[in-house]
């Protein structure tokens, strides 16, 4: 089982979206998949 991300990940990533970043942006600056942005 992978290792989960870390919360300061996350919370980037959750700041992000909020600032206005499209999704699709977030997951290729972060290099997440979507599913794990949207779940």
């Amino acid at each position: 089982m992978p290792a989960p991300y870390s919360l300061d990940l996350r919370q980037k990533a959750i700041a992000a979206l909020e600032a206005g970043h499209s999704q699709a942006a977030v997951i290729r600056l972060m290099g997440i998949g979507r599913i794990t942005l949207t779940d």
